[in-house]
């Protein structure tokens, strides 16, 4: 039987509320089309989105291990203690992890116990009451989630932080993004693509890759100009309305295959 080399098109799909992540991959080598059946094809998709949902789940867990190693810094529970802005501080340590590890673009920020910010580590604002903060205020442990922050599709790791009496004085949050993760799964001959909801058009601002498409934002940096091309001729809310975790384009040569889990306030991510 006559062997093709298929491209498969693997999109896996996070909805987080109502955020939307696209992982595009492509270059599945040699495979048979006319032998692949309905199980096959879910075998298929079942493993790129379990090996997807493992990269997620080890990041959450470095991200929690990050900000735990940097609250051993007696630098950060002295500015939560005092209120004091420490940008330069968070700043150089994000600098330091991304020139001596595999983390890049980790970012950090301090809260009091009422939700003002402190310091971020990636700009001088402070001040303003953290987005969000009803969902972390009673926390009394760490916490990691994944969330459409006002910059970037984010995963959110937060530590509170107390006074030797017991009493909660702030908190301690620890953000990586997905770029690392596209990156790896681009080394497993894929192409991602990550796209957030439209309906966070208007809160992202001053994102970090700077790409929209139909209204839906882009998050990860490095995007493959032929896929992304695609899903705009094929439209984005095509792509995720899927019935089914995958479907095949035979015409364009792709298999897409479709994930989605439910987070934020849902379930826990």
């Amino acid at each position: 039987m006559k062997k093709v080399t298929w491209n498969i098109f693997l999109t896996t799909v996070f909805l987080i509320v109502t955020v939307i992540v696209l992982l595009i991959g492509s270059y599945y080598k040699t495979l048979n089309k006319k032998a692949l059946d309905e199980k096959q094809y879910n075998e298929v998709a079942a493993a790129i989105t379990d090996k997807f949902h493992a990269l997620v789940e080890e990041k959450k867990s470095n991200t929690l291990t990050i900000g735990f190693s940097f609250l051993q810094n007696p630098i950060v529970y002295s500015a939560i203690q005092k209120r004091q802005n420490i940008q330069k501080t968070l700043n150089r340590f994000s600098v330091e992890l991304a020139q001596e590890t595999n983390f890049k673009n980790v970012w950090f920020k301090l809260l009091d116990a009422k939700g003002v910010v402190l310091s971020r580590s990636w700009s001088n604002e402070v001040g303003d009451i953290e987005e969000d903060f009803e969902e972390i205020q009673s926390l009394s442990n760490a916490k990691v989630m994944v969330r459409v922050g006002s910059n970037d599709l984010i995963i959110r790791g937060v530590i509170p932080v107390f006074s030797p009496l017991g009493e909660k004085i702030g908190f301690l949050e620890t953000i990586t993004h997905f770029n690392s993760i596209a990156k790896r799964i681009q080394k497993d001959g894929f192409e991602p693509l990550i796209i957030v909801d439209k309906r966070y058009k208007e809160r992202l601002h001053n994102t970090l890759s700077g790409v929209f498409t139909q209204d839906y934002y882009i998050a990860n940096i490095s995007v493959d100009s032929a896929i992304l091309e695609y899903v705009k001729a094929k439209k984005v809310s095509s792509m995720v309305d899927n019935p089914k975790n995958y479907r095949v384009d035979r015409e364009a040569d792709y298999f897409i295959v479709s994930h989605t889990i439910l987070g934020a306030k849902e379930v826990v991510v």
